[in-house]
């Protein structure tokens, strides 16, 4: 969740970008011994939920999970994933989108503004960007700012994101086997982690996106 907070939601994508900036800097990266892992907060033995906090000046609701997803996590590459949603606290239905925020502690640049995404569910692409030619799902308008810089460690820390329609993020939460690929990463979330994505839906009213477009259908 804190990095979650110097994230967009998915109303500010394409609006405020990233503070800092990066310059590829490969001779002083490669000068300096790269650590072992990214000094991230020590990992938390609690069950992985999800949270929610009202806006009373907005009327929303932003839903999040308490602690990132850690999807690597190898000598030398962290890649973190915070999915988060707003909502208006007294609608009846689920929201239009949900953003997927990336952060990566590298000893190098992991990824650019053009890196593949694709998220297979059991077996099929559900949700792909700039992969496999033409059929890219996310527009520009739903992707979040990248952006890179070095920290005081010189470690490379990396920043993007992309919104996907909430009716894809419910059909994710029904699977038995989620894979996310981004750029050269290519993860299959634990049980542990799928578990806490469908936490996130339980804050929400009781209509399925099915459902509403039944309701829809009768009007």
């Amino acid at each position: 969740y804190m990095f979650s907070l110097f994230l967009p939601s998915h109303s500010q994508v394409g609006g405020r970008p990233y503070v800092h900036t990066y310059e590829r800097r490969a001779g002083r990266l490669r000068a300096e011994s790269p650590p072992d892992y990214a000094p991230l907060p020590p990992h938390q033995a609690e069950t992985l939920k999800a949270d929610a906090y009202y806006w009373r000046q907005s009327g929303q609701t932003d839903v999040y999970l308490t602690r990132e997803l850690t999807l690597v996590r190898k000598r030398g590459h962290t890649l973190l994933l915070s999915p988060t949603f707003t909502m208006k606290a007294h609608a009846h239905e689920p929201p239009r989108s949900v953003l997927l925020s990336f952060t990566s502690f590298s000893h190098e640049q992991f990824y650019d503004r053009n890196s593949p995404f694709v998220i297979t569910v059991d077996g099929t692409e559900l949700w792909r960007y700039g992969w496999r030619g033409a059929g890219d799902e996310t527009p520009p308008s739903g992707r979040a700012p990248y952006t890179a810089a070095l920290d005081a460690n010189g470690q490379v820390v990396e920043t993007l994101g992309h919104e996907i329609p909430f009716d894809i993020f419910f059909r994710l939460l029904g699977a038995r086997r989620v894979t996310i690929e981004l750029g050269s990463d290519r993860v299959e979330l634990t049980p542990e982690q799928m578990e806490a994505l469908r936490d996130m839906y339980r804050p929400l009213p009781r209509q399925t996106p099915q459902s509403r477009e039944r309701s829809a259908g009768k009007r």
